[in-house]
């Protein structure tokens, strides 16, 4: 491409791409890295890391997904507009609503679990926390334990929903700047 036929499509769509992959590839650490990491942790100091973990994932992750559709939306807007490039146009806007789908994935698939977990993390260790004075071994039941395990594996698999929904989106913007 000569210099002269550059637009501003062209740094847009780079940095739309580079935010998809970006925002793909932080959620999918959550399941793949942090959650295992996680799972071998002490469960009190689990259900705190992962609090944590999920509070940073929250401050960040909506923004970059908002940024990444912005992008879609506007190249989607651009090449129907300038070039009248339909095709194009569909493929920007079907990552742009991928990338997006994760809100609606967020609140019906995975809100339930989010708010055990928060609600386990509350109870663990005010418990500890009472039991002890603050001080000493941190005592959970197995029954607990076992519990707040399977809900933090099991947020981790529920996240892959995201990631997929994230990568595809992702997968059709690399797609549509090609074509």
């Amino acid at each position: 491409m000569a210099p002269s036929d550059m637009s501003i499509t062209s740094p847009l769509e780079a940095t739309t791409l580079l935010l998809s992959s970006l925002t793909t590839g932080l959620s999918l650490s959550f399941s793949v890295f942090l959650t295992p990491r996680l799972l071998e942790a002490p469960t009190p100091v689990m259900l705190t890391l992962w609090k944590n973990a999920y509070a940073q994932g929250k401050a960040s992750l909506p923004t970059l997904t908002v940024a990444t559709a912005a992008g879609y939306l506007y190249l989607a807007l651009s090449k129907f507009r300038v070039s009248n490039d339909l095709f194009r146009a569909k493929l920007y806007a079907a990552a742009a609503l991928l990338s997006l789908g994760i809100v609606p994935y967020t609140y019906a698939v995975m809100l339930p679990t989010n708010n055990a977990l928060h609600k386990k993390e509350a109870e663990i260790n005010a418990k500890v926390a009472g039991k002890t004075g603050g001080k000493g071994p941190m005592v959970v039941t197995e029954a607990e334990e076992r519990g707040a395990k399977a809900l933090v594996d099991w947020w981790g698999v529920l996240n892959l929903g995201r990631s997929v929904l994230l990568g595809v989106g992702a997968g059709v913007g690399v797609y549509a700047s090609l074509w």
